[in-house]
């Protein structure tokens, strides 16, 4: 039956199928990822004994058809990842022993109907999102008391969050992202303690985060609420949910101080916090940065566009994360000096992303074959990197001379500035046209995944002209392999999206480096196209439904 899927769903005579010679019933039906194309027969319908159909990440289109509500015996329905149109079949509220419903993934439109709350009382999952849904939400599916996930995102739903989810105890992943969803989120939806996950972002909600949130879900791993209109300031108690990883209070309108006790979330990997009006200044507001230091997951934190992030950084900035991959905090009004230990943690961190990004491992760096050592004697063995121990400069580093207290040996410490390749490397003179320059080699490299000095490129080819001959019509095929992953999507949204950010950041690779100076696009023009280039594909990105992050993450490493 598994060699032979596309006549498998020709079959139609009956409930049964042949196999050793004995008549069995069809009890599940499992073709995932089979490439099954077409429309689907309403003759699945005369399969009356399924308990299992799972069809999902295949190209079917047309209607779903209105014959599946025949199998009444059906647990488990994954039509997800496909191209499905039309509405959802109302008579699907005929299957009552559903506990699975994955519709996720289509071109679906229509209401979701009251139905599905009234009928089908032991669903334990309810996916619906990626579709076109319109109207609002029923408030019937609060009934649904043995739901564990519910994905309605990225649809077209409007009006408020039904009062009764306040209900569904058991709930544990709830996701209304991406919708027209307004209001404000009722008190009873913080009631439901058993939830990890909650995803409100990319809606027009309104209110303040309740001050006792912390109390209310012990179990919270993520909370998505990016791109509302929250306001007020966020509580103390917020910083009370130690389980939570991921935090996305961007593109709100929250005010007043971070609350130091972030550093209580020892497993948080992703803080966003920017497009706001919090406050800092070099009296009060900084804690929290120091806080942070605690947080040894810690991956991403944004703090960019809030403008009344004011004074200078504190120095415990550089005992943030080793594990730190994206930081941001441009369009505030930070200013003064940036510590120099965050520099050299800065340095560390792109050492570690270019050498990840390498398809042959490096030979092991000094640091893994010697003993490592801490910037805290080196800026002992160097007075505080001071000037009477300041051996020389050149175009790319500073060197001073550093002696260890402990042992008197006298070493040498260079510190290097960034901003190296091919034509400062051939001996121009640094200048923001270099840097330009250097800009674009480095965003063809990142979103090539090869080097310029690539064995392959000889004679005129080289890694400019190599990406310049592929932008019209073959980016996929000059694209990083990690990228390959989304080439042959089902979803045709998803891949514009991705093709489209990779025609316009390689484009700007090659306009940034071209042979002529004259026809470089000037650094400011250059930053600013990076960041709206970045923006206009985070909020694609950034969904519990849609997971692009090689994209994601090498934009953060040229914009952060």
């Amino acid at each position: 039956m598994e060699q032979q899927p596309k006549r498998l769903l020709q079959l139609g005579g009956g409930e049964e199928c042949r196999s050793r010679g004995r008549h069995q019933r069809v009890v599940a039906l499992s073709l995932p990822s089979y490439e099954l194309t077409g429309v689907l027969s309403p003759a699945i319908g005369n399969l009356t004994s399924l308990r299992t159909l799972n069809l999902s990440k295949n190209g079917f289109s047309g209607d779903i058809p209105a014959s599946l509500g025949r199998l009444h015996h059906l647990h488990i329905l994954d039509l997800s990842r496909n191209s499905f149109s039309g509405e959802v079949p109302t008579n699907l509220t005929s299957c009552i022993n559903l506990t699975i419903l994955n519709l996720n993934f289509n071109q679906l439109h229509g209401c979701v109907s009251s139905e599905i709350g009234d009928k089908l009382a032991g669903l334990r999952f309810l996916g619906l999102a990626k579709n076109n849904l319109t109207g609002t939400i029923p408030a019937s599916l609060g009934n649904l008391s043995s739901l564990i996930i519910l994905q309605l995102g990225f649809n077209q739903l409007e009006g408020i969050i039904p009062p009764i989810f306040g209900v569904m105890r058991g709930i544990q992943f709830l996701d209304l992202a991406f919708n027209n969803l307004s209001g404000e989120p009722l008190l009873s939806l913080y009631n439901l303690t058993s939830l990890q996950e909650l995803e409100l972002q990319g809606n027009m909600l309104q209110g303040s985060i309740p001050a006792d949130i912390g109390s209310r879900f012990p179990s919270m791993q993520v909370i998505g609420f990016f791109s509302n209109q929250f306001t007020g300031p966020i509580p103390a108690s917020f910083f009370n949910l130690t389980a939570l990883q991921l935090i996305d209070l961007s593109e709100n309108r929250l005010s007043g101080r971070v609350p130091r006790t972030v550093g209580r979330l020892h497993a948080l990997r992703h803080l966003e916090l920017s497009r706001n009006a919090l406050e800092a200044d070099d009296r009060e507001g900084w804690e929290f940065i120091t806080s942070l230091s605690n947080c040894s997951q810690l991956e991403h934190l944004g703090l960019y566009r809030n403008a009344a992030f004011t004074g200078q950084l504190p120095s415990t900035i550089s005992n943030l994360s080793t594990n730190l991959q994206f930081l941001r905090f441009d369009a505030t009004g930070i200013s003064g000096r940036i510590p120099t230990a965050f520099i050299i943690a800065l340095i560390q961190l792109t050492f570690k992303k270019l050498r990840k990004k390498q398809k042959n491992p490096f030979p092991p760096l000094v640091e893994e074959q010697y003993e490592r050592v801490s910037y805290y004697t080196l800026a002992n063995g160097t007075d505080g990197f001071s000037k009477e121990n300041l051996l020389g400069k050149g175009s790319f580093g500073t060197v001073y001379k550093c002696t260890f207290q402990d042992e008197g040996t006298i070493v040498a410490v260079k510190l290097i500035r960034f901003c190296t390749i091919l034509e400062y490397g051939e001996g121009s003179s640094i200048s923001t046209i270099g840097d330009v320059y250097s800009l674009g080699i480095l965003l063809l490299e990142m979103f090539t995944g090869l080097s310029p000095t690539n064995d392959m490129f000889r004679g005129a080819l080289d890694l400019h002209k190599f990406s310049a001959d592929a932008l019209s019509n073959r980016i996929w095929e000059i694209a990083d392999t990690a990228m390959w992953l989304h080439a042959d999507t089902r979803d045709s949204t998803t891949r514009s999206r991705i093709e489209k950010c990779l025609v316009s950041v390689i484009s700007l690779g090659i306009s940034c480096s071209d042979k002529q100076p004259k026809e470089r696009k000037p650094i400011q023009d250059a930053a600013a196209e990076m960041h709206a280039i970045r923006d206009s594909y985070i909020k694609f990105a950034r969904s519990p439904v849609v997971d692009h992050g090689d994209i994601e993450t090498a934009m953060s490493c040229v914009t952060g």
